[in-house]
């Protein structure tokens, strides 16, 4: 606080002994404030923290909230600075940009993150809180939106086309695609995780990353069809079945990641390729393959809290955005039966 900013600059000047006059005083406060309730600092300060614990995505996050925050306010930006009229007009800035409503709601969300922190450790008051009349312009990650899945149609366009050289970008991409589909959704991060000693004849289990969950999975022939495209013989049970990962170069947590955000970034690049070729209206990702077996057990008739275990979603409320507009009734089949 104030008091103990005072007192620190007090003795290091009579420890140094040094003349400490009044204005120089309350120049150096002005100065020490100024610093310390730096919105970029601040951001560095926590980027660095999240560096550490291994949270990579939401480095990526934050860093990009820190890019939009930059490009439209002040370097010496300060809490104080945010108020309700910045909100307001950042609020436009970033409409402008005919940025997606999830986009805007990720950067304003990461904003009012970094503020809250910063009440926390009494860098601004509480009282001075502005985002409460911006709370109903933040859109919500559970609100509906264009639709992230394919039709029955579309997907069984994909399903019956042959690919099987691995060796082929385009013809990997789509292969990938069709595994995660196969595979119960699974994230393409835990794909390129997966190991051999996770693969037990029709059986694939391993521990999702993001939430620490156990998934256990039998697979279709069709889907064991595809694994097997990558299986070789003389692998330790350690060993990663799929090529985008190598344990001698990706050592660390942080090559690991980086290494599947360019993979990942790879593939759906080779992805949009398919997407022209099957005329198929949205853009074609890997997140829409997971996206669209979620759509396919629902409307299978797969309730939704089953669905949430498959998934291994922390909260409901994920589970009933991946579904869309689909309706969620009683269970029925399993979810091999409906893809």
């Amino acid at each position: 606080n104030l008091l103990d900013r005072i007192d620190s600059i007090e003795l290091q000047f009579e420890l140094e002994k040094k003349p400490l006059s009044l204005s120089t005083l309350i120049d150096l406060v002005q100065v020490s404030t100024t610093e310390n309730k730096s919105v970029y600092k601040f951001i560095e300060e926590h980027i660095d923290y999240l560096n550490k614990s291994n949270r990579f995505g939401s480095v990526r996050t934050l860093k990009y909230t820190r890019n939009k925050l930059f490009k439209y306010a002040s370097k010496n930006l300060t809490f104080d600075d945010i108020n309700k009229s910045f909100l307001d007009n950042f609020f436009i800035n970033l409409t402008n940009q005919n940025l997606s409503k999830g986009t805007i709601g990720i950067v304003l969300r990461g904003v009012r993150s970094i503020y809250n922190k910063a009440i926390a450790k009494k860098l601004v008051a509480e009282e001075n809180y502005p985002f409460k009349d911006l709370e109903t312009k933040i859109p919500s990650t559970s609100l509906p939106s264009s639709r992230k899945h394919l039709t029955e149609i579309e997907i069984n366009l994909i399903k019956d086309k042959i690919v099987t050289d691995i060796t082929n970008r385009q013809e990997l991409a789509l292969i990938i695609f069709k595994i995660i589909y196969l595979s119960g959704g699974t994230n393409f991060k835990d794909i390129c995780l997966l190991t051999y000693q996770g693969l037990s004849n029709i059986n694939l289990s391993y521990i999702r990353s993001k939430t620490g969950k156990s998934i256990s999975y039998d697979l279709r022939d069709d889907a064991l069809f595809l694994f097997n495209l990558f299986i070789q013989e003389n692998k330790s049970p350690d060993d990663y079945i799929f090529p985008f990962l190598n344990k001698k170069t990706h050592s660390t947590e942080k090559k690991i990641d980086n290494r599947i955000i360019k993979c990942l970034r790879q593939i759906n690049k080779d992805l949009k390729i398919w997407q022209k070729t099957f005329n198929i209206p949205i853009k074609l990702t890997t997140y829409v393959a997971r996206h669209t077996f979620a759509s396919m057990l629902s409307r299978g008739k797969v309730n939704l809290k089953e669905i949430q275990q498959i998934f291994a979603h922390s909260s409901i409320s994920t589970t009933a955005g991946y579904i869309g507009r689909f309706e969620t009734q009683e269970y029925s089949k399993s979810a091999n039966s409906v893809i």
